[in-house]
């Protein structure tokens, strides 16, 4: 009798481990709902950034509960799409500045401070949010059923008007020097390749 007992134990104990296996009722995680019908080219692309009709575009991303507002996710993913786009922008901006800058003697504290000026959020004029776009989800882990909204903003910037804030800028950082022909056409090259990826 002890042993038919210790066996009946053993085999719930057994049962109820075997039903704690990770997955054993997956459902594949699948979409129930999107804001649009068809999925814009920009949310599905892996091209972290790309450059069109002068404006450079990134894609923010966010992903959220699903008893949360979409709206709500999409102005996340906004502001990812700005921290990324700007982030790029710095870098850019960092080689610009040095490189169109030899010959003029600034010290590092002017450079620092041109590149300062041009990635705070405030002073990168042009920014914008083209279009946004959102996705419902069904996921489970095998044990739980839940839904999560993912949300895509697509960030762009008006790279001309950049161009001419920065321009600017750097002409206030040097004073009234003169700038040579050869020094100018430096400066536009410079920004002619300031985003040469598509």
């Amino acid at each position: 009798m002890k042993n038919l007992i210790l066996f009946g134990s053993l085999l719930l104990l057994f049962s109820c481990s075997a039903k704690k296996e990770p997955g054993f009722n997956a459902v594949p995680d699948k979409v129930i709902s999107k804001s649009v019908e068809d999925t814009p080219e920009w949310a599905k692309s892996t091209k972290a950034s790309f450059t069109k009709d002068s404006k450079r575009f990134v894609v923010g991303k966010a992903d959220i509960q699903g008893d949360g507002s979409p709206e709500k996710g999409v102005d996340v993913a906004s502001l990812d799409g700005k921290a990324k786009l700007i982030s790029e922008i710095k870098s850019k901006l960092e080689q610009q500045v040095q490189s169109a800058s030899e010959g003029l003697n600034l010290g590092n504290d002017t450079l620092n401070k041109i590149t300062a000026f041009g990635t705070k959020i405030e002073n990168v004029v042009g920014l914008f949010t083209a279009e946004t776009y959102y996705e419902k989800w069904s996921t489970s882990d095998g044990y739980n059923q839940a839904t999560k909204y993912k949300c895509f903003a697509l960030v762009g910037m008006d790279l001309n008007e950049y161009r001419r804030q920065i321009n600017i800028q750097i002409a206030n950082s040097i004073g009234n020097k003169e700038l040579s022909e050869s020094f100018k056409k430096k400066v536009e090259a410079q920004w002619d390749g300031f985003f040469n990826s598509n």
